[in-house]
């Protein structure tokens, strides 16, 4: 149980991540890399 909650929160934490790197690049000008 432990183990799949720290699994999750850390899934979670990637995901928003990545989607503020997506928002910030967008706000650039979009540019992609």
């Amino acid at each position: 149980m432990r183990q799949a909650y720290t699994t999750g929160l850390v899934v979670l934490t990637m995901a928003l991540l990545l989607l503020a790197c997506v928002l910030f690049a967008l706000a650039q000008g979009g540019q992609s890399p």
